[in-house]
């Protein structure tokens, strides 16, 4: 009766190592069969050490999921890739998450966003559908948002331009001033915002 009363007991120390240990080991094994789940944990932890504000009360994020077509062939809406994406949006309950496949730059988002995400999507755009995305990007980021692009550097088949000249052209069409970054010889991020000012001058650290 004492022991009831104390309510459920803590694991110990020992056990906790020992399951945080399996847990790592499956889920390394996991990324290792899954390249691209790999390949977002990876974007996501890389996110995370850039961005120094969270909490963000809206964001955008925008990536390639299909093609359009002139022509739909007959059941393919019954197809695997149409039911996922109807299952995603039922599987999205929260009232602030909306799903939407759109065409850019025509039918860029209506809103104010503090944080846009454009994720593997500018080597897919024409040079002048780029520098649209790039002038709408402007318009909808929040005065202190900041923008976040994040794309692949080797080539691909279907690819309309590098890494290089797809950053360049967000960064000279949006007018956004870089804060920072990361680079290899995959993946290329930069994060941009409307106010210029480092970090440490947007926090009263330094002059």
């Amino acid at each position: 009766p004492a022991e009831e009363d104390e309510g459920i007991r803590p694991l110990p120390d020992r056990l906790l190592t020992e399951l945080t240990a399996h847990r790592t080991l499956a889920l390394r094994d996991a990324l290792a069969a899954d390249p691209q789940t790999a390949f977002l944990a990876a974007l996501h932890a890389l996110c995370l050490r850039l961005f120094y504000r969270y909490g963000l009360d809206s964001c955008l994020e925008i990536e390639p999921k299909s093609a359009l077509f002139s022509a739909q062939a007959p059941g393919l809406a019954e197809t695997a890739s149409a039911r996922a994406i109807a299952l995603a949006r039922q599987r999205v309950t929260a009232p602030h998450v909306r799903l939407a496949q759109a065409e850019l730059p025509r039918e860029w988002p209506p809103g104010r966003f503090d944080l846009i995400v454009l994720s593997e999507i500018g080597y897919y755009l024409s040079p002048a559908a780029l520098a649209a995305t790039a002038e709408a990007m402007r318009a909808a980021l929040a005065p202190d948002g900041v923008v976040l692009t994040a794309h692949w550097r080797h080539p691909f088949e279907g690819k309309t331009a590098t890494q290089e000249q797809v950053h360049a052209t967000l960064r000279e069409r949006s007018g956004h001033a870089p804060l920072g970054g990361y680079l290899d010889a995959d993946l290329c991020i930069d994060v941009l915002a409307a106010d210029g000012r480092s970090v440490a001058a947007r926090e009263g650290l330094a002059p």
